[in-house]
């Protein structure tokens, strides 16, 4: 698994990733990614990127 979809991607697969993790770091990782879908993952990318590109 790539790290883009470790860290950016709301996929399965990252789910899966986050299920092996223990402690505060999971918990904060399975925060992030549920808060990437709920928040619409492309929609935030998309005004990251356009935030950097305007700095």
């Amino acid at each position: 698994m790539d790290s883009t979809c470790l860290l950016y991607r709301a996929t399965p697969e990252c789910f899966q990733y986050s299920e092996a993790l223990h402690g505060d770091y999971a918990a904060s990782y399975r925060q992030a990614v549920q808060l990437l879908i709920k928040n619409d993952y492309e929609t935030i990318m998309n005004r990251i990127t356009k935030e950097n590109n305007q700095l």
